[in-house]
């Protein structure tokens, strides 16, 4: 008994030592960095350092995915030989709250406007109807005006809806559209995406991603879902591209899956 108390003891510690509190700190720093550095490049037409912090947030948001079963499997095992876990479950130390949009002034977000026009291919007319409200400042509205414009055929409506968005805000949509992507991604191939299965899954978003997004690169659609699949690295890319791609390949896959 004192030996398995002692491997318990073990166990525990390994789990305490394991840095999720530490991880999930510095994502909380990383929203607050890509706020700040947002609102430095209002007046700028140059992304700067916004791509390599978006890289930088899959990592640790990977990482903190890992962090977390790990931390689930050592309380399995743990419950598996007759010990309590380590927590109660669902208890993952500190959960990051997100940093609040840094406010954006009408007019000063020339690099977000320039690059919505480009990737819609936006002609002069439809640039001078720009909106210039910022009429979308919370996450996880935008996340849903944005597909609902997507599940649509209206490229003029989906790049509205980008003008009108907090960059701020806007640059944070990966946390919600990748997720959502992998997950829509792996029912449509029968399992987790992969090499060879994720051509198929991208034949069901290229043409949207033509209709919404004809400024983007050949193939980009493809870029884009082996990086949210995490079937290869995080490309560098624009932030606006990123953020507009999402919501289309979401809309897109769930078209693919006979929902709405």
């Amino acid at each position: 008994m004192a030996t398995m108390m002692e491997l318990g003891q073990a166990v525990r510690t390994a789990a305490a030592e394991l840095p999720l509190a530490g991880t999930t700190q510095a994502m909380t720093r990383f929203d607050e960095a890509r706020a700040t550095l947002t609102q430095a490049l209002t007046d700028s037409v140059e992304p700067a350092g916004l791509p390599h912090l978006n890289r930088a947030q899959t990592h640790l948001d990977k990482a903190v995915t890992q962090l977390m079963a790990a931390a689930e499997h050592l309380d399995e095992y743990l419950v598996s030989i007759g010990l309590s876990p380590t927590a109660p479950k669902g208890d993952t130390g500190p959960v990051p709250s997100a940093a609040p949009p840094a406010p954006v002034a009408d007019g000063t977000r020339a690099w977000w406007l320039a690059r919505v026009d480009e990737i819609t291919q936006a002609d002069d007319d439809n640039k001078a109807k720009a909106d210039t409200e910022i009429r979308h400042k919370e996450l996880t509205p935008l996340f849903d005006a944005l597909v609902k414009a997507a599940a649509g055929s209206d490229r003029n409506l989906y790049r509205r809806e980008l003008h009108a968005t907090d960059p701020a805000v806007g640059v944070r949509l990966p946390a919600l559209t990748w997720p959502r992507v992998r997950i829509l991604a792996a029912e449509l191939a029968g399992g987790a995406p992969t090499a060879k299965n994720l051509d198929a899954v991208g034949a069901k978003t290229r043409d949207a991603v033509r209709r919404f997004l004809p400024g983007l690169e050949d193939k980009a659609d493809q870029v884009e879902l082996a990086a949210a699949c995490h079937v290869a690295a995080a490309p560098e890319r624009h932030p606006v591209d990123i953020a507009a791609m999402g919501p289309v390949l979401v809309a897109a896959l769930t078209k693919a899956l006979g929902r709405t």
